[in-house]
């Protein structure tokens, strides 16, 4: 069976599919908060070894912009026609063919085809494989180390989503397609377990992509530094984390490990972590009832006020306003 083929198959079975799927939770969410959150546990997502791969529903030819985020990391990919997506801060943008577009779980947005021509896949990655499981994989790759660093945990990307252009018939689109097969032909290769290094192959081209386009000093770049390991550790921790916790967990010197994260991630240890507590009270103000003031006192902010303003900063609204956005208010 060839890729259109395959295609096609998969497009009657999303069809059956969608027939029998219930979405009154969602619709509950979407009156409730104005938007709803899509888990990769969902029925029609049905992953394997921590992925998902999904063709993209029927075209819209009247496109009704209906939020979503997720629970997961969602790679887009374009494989003929293009598509639309649409982040909840206004800014548009129309994929192309080869066109990948990589979303970090929280970030809000639409995305839609308008015709029977545009080919859409969603390859779905929990976040236990892409933020854990995916370290055994890195920790020799310094360009993917520092590409998931940054990505994952905001640091140098300006924003949660990452753009990529790839041409057809180039080696990012084979190693998709191959992760294609793997996952929609079980019959063929269910005595395989190739979908997660598949996922590695196509992480370390895009890494490569981005620290190009970045023009990344790779040279200056300590492939045998645990970066991602010790930002995991931050993000996990951040209300009670310390250089000298640091120091004691993954036998660095505190000024040797301070130089380093300012190295490789362009910010000071004090502002990762402070940028690591605000993502934490950001997720608690979302998604619990928990009043603000014991949020920020959780997340390890002393001073309310001060809270609030850095929160501003980031995100663009007080603390108080994005949880009346998150519950449908205006």
């Amino acid at each position: 069976m060839n890729i259109d083929e395959l295609i096609q198959a998969e497009r009657a079975k999303q069809r059956t599919l969608q027939q029998s799927l219930d979405r009154t939770v969602y619709h509950q969410q979407f009156r409730k908060r104005g938007f709803f959150t899509v888990t990769i546990e969902h029925k029609g997502n049905m992953p394997k070894h921590g992925i998902a791969v999904v063709l993209h529903g029927e075209p819209e030819v009247k496109p009704h912009i209906a939020f979503h985020n997720h629970d997961y990391y969602e790679l887009i990919y374009v494989y003929r026609g293009e598509c639309t997506n649409t982040f909840c801060s206004g800014v548009q943008t129309v994929l192309k063919e080869g066109n990948i577009l990589l979303l970090n779980p929280d970030i809000l947005h639409h995305i839609y085809t308008t015709t029977e021509w545009d080919c859409v896949f969603n390859i779905l990655i929990s976040r236990t494989l892409f933020e854990e499981t995916m370290l055994s994989y890195l920790s020799e790759n310094h360009f993917l180390t520092n590409f998931i660093t940054n990505f994952v945990y905001h640091l140098k990307v300006g924003h949660d989503y990452l753009l990529f252009s790839t041409p057809r018939f180039g080696p990012v689109d084979e190693i998709i397609t191959n992760l294609l097969y793997e996952y929609l032909m079980p019959q063929v290769y269910e005595f395989s377990n190739l979908i997660p290094h598949y996922f590695v192959i196509l992480l370390t081209l895009l890494s490569r992509e981005y620290a190009t386009g970045q023009q990344m000093d790779t040279e200056g770049i300590i492939s045998d530094f645990p970066l991602l390991n010790m930002i995991h550790y931050i993000y996990q921790n951040s209300s009670s984390v310390s250089l000298s916790v640091l120091s004691e967990l993954f036998s660095y010197s505190p000024a040797y490990i301070s130089r380093m994260i300012k190295r490789h991630c362009g910010y000071s240890f004090s502002h990762v972590v402070q940028d690591a507590k605000l993502q934490q009270a950001h997720k608690q103000i979302q998604f619990s009832k928990k009043p603000i003031a014991r949020i920020a006192e959780e997340a390890g902010f002393l001073d309310a006020s001060y809270f609030s303003g850095l929160f501003q900063k980031k995100y663009g609204m007080t603390p108080q306003n994005y949880r009346r956005f998150c519950n449908g208010q205006k």
